[in-house]
């Protein structure tokens, strides 16, 4: 098996992947301590991709190869399998940005707009000759409502309160509702300026918090990929999909 592991700002996403490519069991670790998945005895190898800090990645780093796994880090490169980056300094884009980008460019092979929601929304458009065109990075529903918290003293959702519906009638519902519109506005608005750029190919979601926005898109029919990032730290398309 080899061990993917897709570390974010938040948390540790990791897959293992068999020799055909196909991703079979895959979990989330949250916290700073290393994840349990680093105890097994099947793994032939591992893949890399952070963009948390240094000290973080490095001690995980650490702890694979002192199970005398090879490990090969991931970095953001010019570009891949005809997928170009916009970047001018090609390793300032996030990896994880890139490895969405790349899974959804080996599935499509022509134009689409990945769009990542997790601690942070990243949008990401893709023409159809594989030339990123660049994109938006948003605070997600959590960072706004921590900011929020604060800096507004009169802000203080309690247990409790309602969920994100909108109109909300009390004040915790008014802020979940507030941080769910603006992330999705966020999103509808991004996808409204594509479709005038002409990236007129599907729209991919993927990340932690990427249903409900799912849920809450009218106009698109996007097509919900939780595991989009560790499909692309495959050193191929895989031959089938999950």
């Amino acid at each position: 098996m080899i061990l993917l592991l897709d570390s974010g700002n938040s948390r540790l996403k990791w897959a293992l992947a068999d020799s055909d490519g196909r991703l079979r069991e895959h979990g989330v670790h949250e916290g700073g301590s290393l994840p349990a998945v680093l105890e097994r005895d099947d793994i032939k190898a591992v893949r890399l991709a952070s963009v948390r800090e240094a000290d973080y990645t490095a001690r995980l780093e650490r702890a694979v190869r002192a199970r005398g796994w090879p490990v090969t880090r991931l970095r953001t490169p010019v570009g891949q399998e005809g997928l170009v980056n916009a970047y001018p300094e090609p390793d300032r884009l996030g990896v994880d940005r890139w490895l969405a980008m790349l899974a959804a460019w080996r599935r499509e092979r022509a134009g689409f707009v990945v769009v990542d929601v997790g601690t942070a929304v990243t949008i990401d458009l893709v023409a159809d000759d594989g030339h990123h065109l660049g994109g938006a990075i948003l605070a997600g529903e959590a960072l706004s409502l921590e900011a929020l918290v604060g800096r507004a003293s009169g802000i203080r959702p309690r247990p409790g309160d309602g969920g994100p519906g909108f109109p909300a009638a009390d004040t915790g519902a008014a802020v979940a509702a507030g941080v769910r519109l603006a992330v999705c506005g966020g999103v509808e608005r991004a996808l409204r300026l594509a479709r005038q750029a002409d990236v007129a190919g599907p729209l991919y979601l993927t990340g932690g918090g990427a249903e409900p926005v799912c849920e809450a898109l009218s106009d698109e029919r996007p097509r919900l990929v939780p595991d989009l990032v560790l499909e692309g730290m495959l050193e191929e398309a895989p031959r089938c999909f999950g």
